[in-house]
């Protein structure tokens, strides 16, 4: 029994003068020449002329810068990208507020709660109004609650003991100079309750002591 082995060859013909042999890879830069003084030398030969060898390295140079341009210019379009995109994941995930949301404060003391509507003396919604409260309630407690109302003058105090020491309890509303008061007792009223406050400036009589 005879083995035939048959090898492919293929037979290169050495670059004419005045040509560039174009390598792709280091590892083709590495077959071809074995150190960097005989890739200095046929270049060289391939270029015997100083003004051939700097023409061509005027445009290699060009061509280094451009494609490096191009590079940035890609990155920059890359980043803006990622950039907007990241935005627009962040602003569906945090959607704004509603405007019309209620405001809570949670005392966490009890199972009543009360609802307030501040307006104004023209029966207008007042947004931003601060609504406190103090409350004494057990044998040493005590507590001080506020909450701000929503543009429809809307706010809620959840989490309210059903009974207090010294009953009613005043809630006060203020903005910008105006002042308002309810009282709930939450031993007497509902559990849950709505209250509504009217605010107005302060009489004389009221600001003297």
């Amino acid at each position: 029994m005879t083995l035939v082995i048959i090898a492919n060859t293929r037979v290169t013909q050495p670059p004419p003068k005045n040509k560039m042999t174009i390598v792709t890879s280091r590892s083709n830069l590495s077959a071809n020449y074995s150190s960097a003084a005989k890739l200095k030398r046929e270049f060289r030969e391939s270029f015997p002329e100083p003004r051939q060898r700097g023409m061509l390295f005027t445009m290699k140079i060009t061509g280094t810068l451009e494609a490096a341009a191009a590079s940035l210019r890609m990155a920059f379009i890359a980043m803006a990208l990622l950039g907007s995109g990241a935005l627009a994941l962040r602003a569906k995930d945090n959607p704004p507020p509603d405007p019309h949301s209620v405001p809570v404060v949670d005392g966490g003391i009890g199972p009543c709660s009360v609802a307030f509507t501040v307006k104004d003396q023209s029966g207008s919604p007042v947004y931003n109004s601060r609504i406190r409260v103090h409350i004494a309630y057990g044998v040493f407690h005590k507590m001080d609650l506020e909450v701000g109302t929503n543009v429809d003058g809307k706010a809620r105090f959840n989490g309210l003991p059903n009974r207090v020491k010294r009953p009613p309890l005043e809630f006060s509303a203020t903005k910008d100079g105006l002042e308002g008061s309810a009282t709930y007792d939450p031993g007497t009223e509902a559990c849950t309750s709505a209250k509504a406050i009217a605010i107005s400036k302060p009489s004389a009589d009221s600001s003297q002591p």
